[in-house]
């Protein structure tokens, strides 16, 4: 043991000597050695695709070289989005899938290196060309000629049908295009497609989606315009323009520049001459063209006319002479007269506004542009058209063109796959909870039922608005429901939209309420009254909500604000019968109204288009609002039909579906062979067999297993 110990004290104190000497050798001041850096790893490589490949696709795959242990990802198009990302590995190489849903002529595809300890991050990149379908606006009713849509701005669209061109344009600035079906194309429907290319005959894009049209050609003479004349300036914010063309057809005065393009104004000729005013482009150098038509055949085209959209005072306007050497500086944001020239024979000069000197106020002797009081230059005029303008393909059209027994199987699909199952749903949903409200097991014991009146306050009782008011009230709140469908512009004419939408849901209304009140007291159903129903506005808001976020062009409206009560103790058949004269007079008002908007034809003016709107609004709102009635559920009048009378209530709700799906030919046009179309199909009939199979349970299975 004391052997041990002094080898401990020995091994102890060389050890405190050791420590000692080396804090000595560290405090004694040497060159520090060099630090080393560690290697750079490889930069990333993108070895496909090449640089200028050009992809129309929906993916492109991206492969390259990275260093081992990295992770890659992959950013692309003109935001540089993450779309791609590849974990660290001890590969080499990476491969993978970037989504493509933007055009560009320069779409950067960006491998991002990072991780496996390399200080920075390290990028490659490659530049490839990216290019979209355009799309293909949808016709409404017999197409004369002209087809438009959207496109990548400058790209070139190619317009075909089954392989055989029809057109060729530019697509604007403003990212559309126009062109017109030649006057050789035999009259005939045809499904017409779109391709664009970066430059003419290159390389194109997919195809867009279909759209059927009907042409009917027909010689039609081509108009003038003799007002205004080329290199004429013309006021943006009003001016009227005229010409020559055949007596009883229609001119549209169209203006078109890189900003975009616009319908100007419209008029019916007589005496061989032609005269409208409208608001042309915001600014700037356009071109004015005139279409002649008679709403069936291939419109004609004039000559095309180049006007300055600037400071001009209108149409035929006398511009004065240009300022003299020595004149004053104009300040910024003032106008300058243009030179004098002579009015044009038959117009009538117009001095131009005065210049704005600073300090000066309109008051102190300036004219504002465009005239004093009125709209200004890009504030549109009361006459312009809105999305309910003309929003549904005539009935003419339909029965030419629609696919009737499209229409009539999705009606079938709707009535099988959602309609029936939502009432086998709804019978079990209520066997359910009767039991809970039999045995008094309600909300009521939760929420202060039980308890005495005499405990609470009573709040004080404030006067009725009145039934005006009230009823008034509705309609407003309702069109301006419906309204909101579409987008809405800071426009004079979506004032007068307000205006038509409730007229045309006051004529919808009243339908809806006095047909069955007469017919109830005629079949002595007892007292029936009618009540606003402010739980409808929000079947209006959902339809139009629903229209507005899936973009349907004609869109689905619920137009009906007011009920009609009945006493309770009558019977069923003719509870059905009330519901069914309902539904029947807002359908009806809803079918005179969409043959209207055919009758009308193109609006001229504020009237004809605050008549094509009453005429749109009634056939959208009559047709959509006698659908959503039939469906069996609550208090809808469809399902008193339904349990009066089941194969009845499946004969009616067949013609009114195939009568909505005519009016949304379009959209479904749009949506064919799309995934919408499928993921609606698959929601549909997911839904249709899971309400069946819980009905087949609980009417046959759960019986049988007690």
């Amino acid at each position: 043991m004391g052997v041990a110990l002094a080898a401990l004290i020995v091994l102890t104190g060389a050890s405190v000597l050791t420590g000692t000497s080396a804090a000595f050798a560290e405090s004694t001041p040497s060159p520090a050695p060099p630090a080393t850096s560690p290697a750079p790893l490889p930069a990333p490589t993108i070895t496909s695709p090449a640089p200028g490949t050009f992809v129309n696709g929906t993916s492109v795959r991206v492969q390259g070289t990275k260093a081992s242990g990295t992770s890659i990802q992959i950013l692309a198009g003109p935001g540089q989005d993450s779309l791609c990302q590849v974990s660290g590995d001890a590969g080499t190489t990476f491969d993978c899938v970037v989504p493509v849903s933007q055009s560009a002529r320069q779409f950067v595809l960006t491998a991002v290196q990072y991780g496996g300890g390399q200080n920075e991050n390290q990028r490659a990149s490659v530049a490839i060309q990216a290019l979209m379908p355009p799309t293909v606006n949808a016709q409404s009713g017999t197409t004369p000629g002209p087809v438009g849509g959207t496109g990548y701005p400058g790209a070139t669209v190619t317009v075909a049908s089954n392989g055989n061109v029809f057109a060729t344009t530019t697509v604007t600035n403003g990212g559309t295009w126009g062109a017109t079906i030649p006057d050789s194309t035999p009259s005939g429907t045809y499904s017409i497609q779109a391709t664009q290319s970066f430059t003419p005959g290159g390389a194109s894009s997919r195809p867009s989606a279909s759209v059927p049209i009907q042409v009917e050609i027909e010689s039609i003479p081509a108009p003038t315009i003799t007002s205004p004349t080329n290199g004429q300036d013309v006021s943006p914010s009003g001016a009227t323009y005229s010409g020559t063309g055949k007596n009883g057809l229609t001119v549209m005065v169209n203006a078109g520049n890189e900003q975009g393009e616009r319908l100007v104004c419209t008029a019916t000729v007589s005496g061989g001459r032609w005269s409208c005013s409208g608001a042309g482009m915001p600014s700037g150098v356009a071109t004015l063209i005139a279409l002649q038509t008679d709403g069936k055949n291939l419109p004609a085209s004039s000559i095309p006319v180049s006007v300055d959209y600037g400071a001009a005072s209108g149409s035929g306007s006398t511009p004065t002479s240009p300022s003299t050497p020595g004149s004053t500086p104009q300040a910024p944001g003032t106008q300058t007269p243009g030179p004098t020239a002579a009015p044009a024979p038959g117009s009538t000069a117009t001095p131009a506004p005065a210049p704005v000197t600073p300090g000066q106020t309109p008051s102190e002797g300036a004219t504002p542009p465009g005239g004093g009081g009125g709209l200004q230059e890009d504030g549109g005029t009361w006459a312009d058209s809105t999305p309910f303008t003309n929003a549904l393909q005539p009935t003419s059209g339909v029965l030419f063109t629609a696919d009737w027994w499209r229409a009539v199987a999705l009606a079938a699909g709707a009535i099988a796959l959602l309609l029936v199952p939502a009432r086998l749903l709804a019978n079990i949903v209520a066997a359910r909870i009767s039991p809970v409200r039999r045995h008094g097991h309600g909300i009521s014991h939760f929420t202060g039922r039980n308890r005495s009146a005499a405990e609470f306050d009573r709040a004080p009782e404030l006067p009725s608005p009145g039934v005006w008011v009230t009823g008034a009230f509705g309609i407003v709140m309702t069109a301006i429901l419906v309204m909101l469908a579409n987008p809405i512009e800071g426009q004079p004419g979506y004032l007068r939209l307000l205006l038509a939408s409730m007229i045309a849901l006051l004529l919808v209304n009243a339908a809806g309420t006095l047909v069955p009140v007469v017919l109830a007291r005629w079949w002595k159903a007892g007292p029936a009254t009618i009540k606003l129903a402010p739980r409808y506005l929000i079947a209006v808001a959902a339809a139009s909500a629903l229209s507005r976020v899936l973009e349907l062009q004609p869109a689905i409206l619920f137009g009906l604000v007011f009920t009609v009560s009945l006493v309770s103790v009558i019977g069923a058949e003719l509870r059905g019968k009330v519901a069914l004269a309902r539904i029947a007079a807002v359908f009806s008002v809803g079918v005179v109204g969409w043959v209207a908007t055919g009758l009308i034809g193109q609006p001229s003016g504020f009237w004809g288009a605050l008549g094509s709107e009453i005429a749109g609004i009634t056939a959208m709102a009559g047709v959509g609002s006698a659908a959503i009635m039939l469906i069996p559920l609550g208090q809808l009048s469809g399902r008193a039909i339904y349990s009066w009378s089941k194969p009845l209530w499946m004969a009616v709700t067949l013609v009114m579906f195939t009568a909505l799906f005519l009016q949304l030919g379009p959209v479904i046009d749009s949506w064919q062979g799309g995934v919408a179309a499928s993921a609606a199909v698959l929601l549909a009939a997911g839904f249709g067999a899971v309400s069946l199979s819980l009905w087949l349970w609980r009417r046959y299975v759960q019986p049988a297993l007690r």
